[in-house]
């Protein structure tokens, strides 16, 4: 295996792009312009230590051809001297010639002998093989060529006896020949020396233009990397400026890729991040509502962190047990209720320490597998917060973001701590008025609490249905019309006790008058919002269409607006419903309770009429679920 792997990388390497060469140069261009640089420096290093060298070479070549010549012009010299003195003073008789012969000979034969040596050896330096066309090795072809001669005419005059040689003629050649000799030598000796002084000039000429020329070479060469590499670390620099400066959340001013793109990246993660925590820290100010507070920091969150959605849960620090209360995102539908195991301090939670609390649908596990992990917000309060986050890319958070969330989570707590207080003081008010209206009807008993959690039941099981209306309804709606459905009648803190409390039935007038409590309980809402403009208009507006709308009908024969249809507010719709459900189970003075048998078919029969027909469906669907609620409260 291993060795086919190595021959597939081996025959994919020859395959690659013209385009990925040119990003990985791209990528690493500082490094290889460097590179490149050093190797030109050792190149043009080699290059004048070759020319240095050959330089040397030709120097010694010529020195050696001209101690060649000088040998050369010595020794003939000197055995032109020494023929010309014995052929001036030639012995006359036996004696002197053998004196002669024993001396001038032997010095002959000594000199001959070097310039042959001499002369082979200058052929050997200056012609070499293949021969040279130079005036140096023309002069030493010639010069050679004379000397054989002149030495086989030489040799014939002094004859076949060594031992007895004609020294007298010999030395008469050798002053014949010798200006012809002088003539090639001299000729030779011009020739070397105009050739050492043909080279020292080139050598100067090259010394004079190479050096200067590779020095400037390369001096350009590190003046434009050194430029160009001071223009690069200019664009980081500017991206460190903006940080300091504090100009967040800037793209890179380099927007490549090189060597110092790490460097870039860092600062511009870095940017971002502080951005990131800026925009949390404003969104969380400026956010009236939990749901906007996690849409805000689903937005901030965005600019460094790949996050698709997240979905936030209250969490019960005694029991582990946490509640949905809200998604930002597209996710498939999380689970209502998460146990939570062994909760930390504050900070990252590992997404194998939550699971579905109870039995759940498939749907709820698929879609908390899809989660990447948990961030644990405690408050000062019993409960505190459970933000599952969720990416379309596995492994999306890596150590450095999941470290930075954590460091965050004190603030996301706090300031979702503040915002659930700012609801949960406008809900204690505004729900105080709602009991002081309970407590003026003798006839409503435990009718608020029942009929809250009917109405929860009922736009939990609409949002099942995949009605029309269940695109409106998410974790908020549901929390909220929880929370406000028994507001449904404060208009009647403003109805007189005499007919509020009147033990029979209502003339005209005053069923007007009763009838007048959904415009007052929607008056006395808009003036708490109002009052607290800096809440979200939103709620205050979910609670008046439930003070205003729960007494409308379907079919447009309600009060006091007359609305008919679709035209009814969502939450009005939904609490008529739970309202006259809950009344009809309930004990009053005028009625016994009815049989929830006899409750569902009346809310049937009700359908199009008196209750929107998607309402009646949902409530049928959650029917074991609002039956298990009237039982558990029973009816006062």
């Amino acid at each position: 295996m291993n060795a086919a792997v190595a021959t597939g990388t081996i025959a994919a390497a020859p395959r690659r792009s013209g385009v990925g060469r040119w990003r990985l140069w791209r990528h690493y261009r500082w490094r290889g312009a460097l590179l490149l640089a050093g190797v030109a420096v050792f190149v043009l290093v080699l290059l004048l230590s070759a020319l240095t060298v050959r330089a040397l070479a030709q120097a010694s070549e010529d020195h050696a051809v001209l101690e060649q010549v000088r040998i050369i012009e010595a020794a003939a010299e000197r055995m032109f001297r020494d023929a010309g003195s014995y052929h001036a003073n030639a012995p006359r008789n036996y004696e002197d010639y053998a004196r002669d012969t024993r001396i001038y000979y032997t010095q002959l034969q000594h000199d001959l002998a070097q310039l042959d040596a001499a002369v082979d050896t200058l052929h050997a330096l200056a012609v070499g093989e293949p021969e040279r066309v130079d005036p140096v090795a023309a002069a030493t072809v010639s010069l050679r060529a004379r000397w054989h001669e002149y030495r086989e005419e030489f040799d014939a005059q002094l004859g076949d006896a060594p031992e007895q040689p004609r020294l007298e003629w010999g030395a008469a050649h050798l002053a014949a020949q010798a200006p012809t000799l002088r003539s090639d030598i001299d000729r030779l000796a011009a020739s070397a020396m105009a050739r050492v002084d043909s080279r020292l000039q080139s050598a100067q000429r090259t010394a004079s233009v190479a050096v200067p020329s590779v020095v400037g070479a390369l001096l350009l060469c590190f003046a434009v990397l050194a430029v160009a590499l001071e223009r690069r670390i200019a664009l980081t620099v500017a991206s460190c400026r903006d940080l300091a400066q504090g100009r967040f959340g800037r793209p890179p001013h380099y927007g490549g890729e090189d060597d110092l793109s790490p460097v870039d990246h860092g600062i511009a993660t870095a940017s971002e991040r502080i951005a990131m925590s800026l925009e949390l820290i404003d969104s969380m100010q400026r956010a009236r509502n939990l749901p906007a507070l996690l849409e805000g920091f689903r937005g901030a969150a965005a600019r460094a962190l790949p996050l698709d959605w997240l979905g936030l849960y209250y969490v019960n620090r005694q029991n582990g047990l946490a509640s949905r209360r809200g998604v930002s995102g597209n996710c498939r539908p999380l689970p209502d209720c998460l146990d939570l195991l062994q909760p930390p301090e504050a900070g990252w939670v590992g997404i194998d320490h939550v699971r579905v609390h109870g039995p759940a649908r498939a749907d709820a596990h698929s879609a908390l597998a899809t989660a990447v992990g948990a961030l644990w917000m405690p408050s000062s309060a019993s409960e505190g917060f459970l933000m599952l986050l969720g990416s379309a890319q596995r492994g999306a958070l890596p150590e450095s973001d999941r470290n930075l969330l954590a460091e965050l989570a004190p603030l996301l707590g706090h300031g979702l701590e503040k915002s659930e207080l700012t609801e949960r003081l406008l809900v204690s008010a505004v729900s105080g008025l709602a009991k002081l209206a309970e407590s003026r009807d003798p006839e409503t008993g435990n009718h608020l609490l029942r009929m809250s959690e009917c109405s929860r039941l009922i736009a939990i099981g609409l949002r099942m249905t995949g009605s029309a209306d269940a695109r409106d309804i998410d974790d908020a709606f549901v929390e909220d019309i929880h929370r406000f459905a028994p507001m449904h009648d404060i208009g009647k803190v403003g109805i007189p006790d005499a007919i509020l409390k009147k033990p029979g039935a209502l003339d005209p007038a005053e069923l007007a008058e009763m009838r007048r409590h959904p415009v007052i309980g929607g008056d006395v809402l808009r003036l708490c919002r109002e009052q607290l403009p800096q809440i979200d208009a939103a709620l205050f507006q979910l609670a008046i269409d439930i003070a205003e709308a729960h007494h409308e009908k379907f079919d447009g024969s309600g009060y006091p607006y007359g609305l008919r249809g679709k035209a009814i507010p969502l939450a009005g719709r939904i609490i008529a419903a739970a309202d006259v459900l809950d009344a009809l189970a309930s004990r009053r003075p005028y009625k016994e309770p009815w049989p929830m048998q006899r409750v569902w078919e009346y809310m049937v029969d009700g359908k199009g009429k008196h209750f929107d027909p998607d309402i009646v469906d949902a409530a049928l669907a959650m029917r074991e679920q609002i039956d298990a609620v009237q039982a558990r409260y029973g009816h006062a």
